[in-house]
């Protein structure tokens, strides 16, 4: 059974003497009832609830707040069990941090914990009284989880407003590094392949280029959250404020709201479908327009919205403590542990190792039909990457079953060409993340080869200045290690770029061009060579770039931009 959840955020329940100059929405007598009427249809199983619910964190707006939400819970079924509400810089009490500066001067108001207390009111008071395991708010940065075993869903709660004062140079979003970690270090075990879902009312990928968002995001481990996570947060309140945005890797989603009840950019909700399996968030964006006549057309689905309508939550990635462990290993004791665990997966597996991977692929829908474009220079004109399907080469490699798998057929290649070829001065190269994985542990295998790793040429921001200027001229030979090649443009270019005057061996773990073209693949490169692994997946490309290309232009298929 599916999962809805609605998100909402940047209420700004004000008094009324401020009402003029915000101009929201819940002047309108019918809002709630329109609300209702709207989503209940839905069946909503969460709301959240992403922060600034009041305007200057006053007992009496959070009065008006608390029965505008009661009514909304109550008039959609929604238990409060399942009601995830986070503070915003708004629910941060100036008039109280002002009467403490007066006795006590103005350094680290921000860490006051008396900033909070009208917003911990409100909020044990909307608890208080139902059925909930909702516990007393707490100042810590998680400061509570929601957990749904049924779909194996964590919903985190976090503070980002830690560093929040009436100072204006505290006007940031920021969350307690040392109490982060320290939480996520404590989570139960049985969390650690939960889908999770953290909500935040600052946005730390700063979508609308805003100075105010999370600061010290990059700075915190959040590992042990697994990947991919979703981050749900509001702050933002421009008219292109509803978008979805995603680390390169895949690991994170962000996904933003803008205000519920400020009219002057409609008022604004989204509403999140997880599918049965947990494995895809289809994403629904609404606008409140009271220009209509006709009730039930107020609110309206967003449907010409260029933001993303799916988050893959089954989308697997490297994570870095995996690659770390792999790039640290050495010696003959990880070669031992390595080739023991090859002889494990041999014992355990008498199929043909290519079988096993395509059963991977196919058990656990790691072919994905779209349109992807991977975009260069960000205006769609020179996509090096173009295709109607993908194959999910995360998932493959952070599987151990699987990885070993993929060793084996890599090593076995390897040593046939040894068999065939002399190597002399031999490194070997992984072209992408993933690849650096299998690289690592071939390294180990090949302890008389080099190894080395560099970037995707169509993910340029990947690079750094030491990965361009790495040097192998103290090579002779270099077997490339590649995960999916169609036409071997990508490795060409690196080939003419880093290995020019070398023997070449391209080892693509699946090539999914044309059938009849793969022996010339590589006919134009002096002394290079082309093998490949698995050859049972043909992928059509894609012929034209991203601003000529027919089904972007009529949005005929799902697209993927990367």
């Amino acid at each position: 059974m599916s999962i809805n959840i609605l998100h909402i955020s940047d209420l700004h329940f004000c008094t009324k003497s401020n009402q003029d100059s915000i101009r929201y929405n819940y002047d309108n007598d019918d809002f709630e009832t329109l609300f209702i009427k709207k989503f209940i249809s839905y069946n909503v199983n969460y709301l959240i609830i992403s922060g600034d619910i009041s305007n200057e964190s006053k007992p009496m707006e959070y009065d008006t707040a608390s029965k505008f939400l009661n009514n909304i819970v109550k008039g959609l079924n929604i238990p409060k069990k399942n009601v995830l509400m986070c503070m915003g810089n708004h629910d941060i009490s100036w008039r109280i941090l002002e009467d403490i500066a007066d006795i006590d001067g103005k350094k680290d108001l921000y860490k006051r914990k008396e900033k909070y207390t009208n917003f911990e009111k409100f909020y044990n008071d909307f608890y208080k009284e139902s059925d909930t395991q909702i516990p007393q708010f707490t100042t810590d940065s998680i400061f509570v989880q929601i957990p749904d075993d049924t779909h194996r869903l964590l919903f985190l709660g976090v503070n980002t407003c830690y560093h929040e004062s009436n100072q204006k140079e505290d006007h940031y979003g920021y969350i307690d590094k040392a109490s982060f970690e320290t939480y996520l270090k404590n989570m139960d075990s049985k969390y650690d392949d939960y889908v999770k879902f953290l909500v935040m009312h600052h946005n730390p990928m700063d979508l609308c280029r805003e100075q105010n968002s999370v600061k010290n995001w990059i700075d915190i481990s959040r590992n042990k959250l697994g990947y991919p996570f979703v981050v749900l947060c509001g702050h933002i309140h421009g008219s292109d404020t509803t978008k979805v945005e995603k680390e390169t890797d895949n690991s994170i989603y962000y996904i933003s709201v803008g205000s519920l009840l400020q009219k002057s950019t409609l008022g604004k909700c989204n509403l999140y479908t997880i599918s049965d399996d947990s494995s895809k968030l289809q994403i629904q964006y609404f606008n409140f327009h009271d220009d209509i006549n006709i009730s039930d057309q107020y609110w309206q689905e967003q449907t010409a919205s260029p933001a993303s309508k799916e988050v893959l939550l089954k989308q697997h990635v490297i994570k870095n403590d995996v690659y770390d462990e792999l790039m640290s290993r050495s010696g003959e004791k990880a070669k031992q542990q390595i080739e023991n665990q090859q002889n494990n997966q041999n014992q355990s597996n008498d199929e043909k190792p290519t079988k096993s991977i395509l059963d991977e692929i196919k058990d656990n829908q790691l072919y994905y039909s779209g349109h992807f474009h991977w975009d260069t220079d960000g205006n769609g004109e020179n996509s090096k990457f173009r295709s109607h399907g993908y194959i999910d080469i995360n998932h493959l490699v952070s599987r151990n079953e699987s990885l070993e798998t993929i060793t084996q057929l890599y090593k076995e290649k390897i040593k046939e060409i040894q068999k065939n070829t002399a190597l002399d001065k031999t490194i070997m190269v992984s072209i992408g993340l993933e690849c650096s994985v299998i690289g690592a542990r071939l390294s180990v295998l090949f302890p008389d080869f080099g190894f080395s790793y560099i970037p995707r040429k169509h993910k340029s921001n990947d690079h750094t200045t030491v990965e361009n200027e790495i040097g192998f001229s103290d090579y002779k030979s270099v077997i490339l290690i590649k995960d999916i090649t169609f036409d071997a443009d990508e490795a060409i270019e690196i080939m003419e770029e880093r290995f020019k005057k070398m023997s070449i061996h391209l080892i693509s773990l699946f090539y999914c061009g044309k059938k009849d073209y793969k022996n010339e693949i590589l006919s134009g490169v002096e002394n290079a060579h082309f093998y490949s692994l698995i050859d049972d997946i043909e992928i059509p490309r894609c012929d034209v770039s991203e601003l000529e290309c027919p089904i972007i232009k009529n949005n005929l298929q799902t697209i993927y931009r990367c």
